[in-house]
């Protein structure tokens, strides 16, 4: 049985708005127009993995259509399956240290948080250490070899639209390697928002109820919820208050830096 038309729309709504964005950017060149599309693309990538992707991990069907591995891939600049093994990673573990993503760090004293703007900035390390696990359970035979290909054609994508771009438009390439970067610290800040470190081990998932925001977000603010129930595609999620944050998960760490 197919997915719903509002599921499948909630898959594409984002990376199209991010495409566009980026594209209007590059049209507008160097200018203030062209600035304010570039930061607008890099907020709109943050949200077409957080919202759009992030829904397509927890139900596959929804990334089943022609070439959707390459052209999601393309447009979070890094690999569909990648993602998903860091993301599942992460339900796995919910911010202990083992997570990829955790906001916590191992130190001789124990756990202790990342400080925020480390984090923020140092979001690749997160990659390497997830892409060497991946590598490594491949090797094991502990992911399938059409996972294995999958992966291969969507790095194989990035790095021909990326090729493509370096020729015809080389600021356009220079620009896309920086929206990426630049999504991606804002990725790991709406991260930190969710999981703030603030008591290892004892922690949970904060949640942001704002009723405008979770209708025009897709109830993305619930993330306590989601993580309890993760199989629950957006429109299942039911606010259940608790772990209540006062700002959404994106501006939340800029409020509060430091664990209670």
């Amino acid at each position: 049985m197919p997915p719903p038309t509002r599921l499948r729309v909630l898959v594409m709504i984002f990376p199209l708005l991010e495409a566009a964005a980026f594209l209007l950017a590059c049209a507008a060149g160097v200018s203030l127009a062209g600035g304010a599309l570039f930061l607008l693309a890099s907020v709109l990538l943050c949200y077409t993995v957080h919202v759009s992707i992030h829904e397509a991990v927890h139900q596959p069907a929804l990334a089943r259509f022609p070439l959707s591995g390459p052209l999601l891939s393309v447009v979070m600049g890094l690999p569909l399956q990648g993602y998903r093994w860091h993301h599942l990673n992460h339900h796995r573990w919910n911010n202990e240290l083992p997570d990829y993503s955790t906001t916590w760090r191992s130190t001789a004293a124990g756990p202790r948080p990342w400080p925020l703007w480390r984090y923020v900035l140092g979001w690749p390390r997160q990659l390497v250490r997830s892409g060497l696990a991946m590598r490594a359970a491949y090797g094991a035979g502990q992911i399938p070899s059409r996972v294995h290909r999958a992966t291969r054609r969507e790095q194989a994508s990035i790095l021909l639209a990326l090729g493509v771009l370096a020729v015809v438009a080389p600021r356009a390439a220079a620009a896309y390697l920086a929206m990426v970067y630049l999504g991606w610290m804002l990725i790991a800040l709406q991260n930190y928002g969710q999981h703030p470190p603030r008591a290892y081990g004892r922690e949970s998932a904060t949640s942001y109820y704002a009723p405008l925001y979770n209708r025009l977000l897709f109830r993305n603010g619930l993330h306590a919820e989601h993580h309890e129930r993760p199989h629950l595609a957006w429109d299942e999620i039911e606010p259940a208050p608790q772990a209540a944050i006062a700002y959404p998960h994106l501006l939340q760490p800029l409020v509060e830096t430091e664990p209670r």
